[in-house]
């Protein structure tokens, strides 16, 4: 439950960044007022790559970097990516967020399962493919592989 809760987090991450790309490239007017409402300390284009590193180190370093999803009982939440730097803990970004339709939800959830579930197929033929290359060549190797796989 948890993983997949991840998992839908880090898509619909990903899928904020994109729309946040495409958002920057057509409305530069927006950004701009963005950055001086919002106080950011760095180009407003560059923001979806300093939000995918942060990210990326939280995966990698979880000793040191902390991503806190704090939920409200109205549909909002929050996500803080904190370090900690042995001696204190510092709040790097903080992100507001806000539930989406169940109808969304529910079609992401089916698109991504549909893409792992034709993937999933495709390596099975693949295995096959490859099984019956070897039962062709090397019939005894096949024996082996099999008995090693249980």
């Amino acid at each position: 439950m948890v993983s997949a809760l991840l998992f839908l987090c880090t898509f619909k991450i990903y899928f904020i960044i994109t729309m946040f790309s495409l958002l920057i490239s057509f409305f530069p007017e927006f950004c701009s007022s963005q950055v001086s409402k919002q106080k950011l300390m760095l180009p407003f284009h560059e923001y979806p790559n300093v939000l995918i590193r942060m990210l990326n180190s939280v995966i990698r370093e979880p000793t040191t970097h902390l991503a806190i999803l704090v939920l409200s009982g109205d549909k909002q939440a929050r996500l803080d990516i904190i370090q900690n730097m042995e001696y204190k803990f510092v709040e790097l970004m903080s992100c507001d967020c806000e539930a989406s339709p169940e109808q969304i939800v529910q079609h992401h959830i089916t698109y991504r399962y549909n893409a792992m579930k034709q993937r999933l197929g495709i390596m099975q033929g693949r295995l096959q493919d490859i099984n019956n290359l070897v039962k062709l060549k090397n019939p005894s190797l096949l024996i082996q592989l099999q008995k090693g796989k249980k």
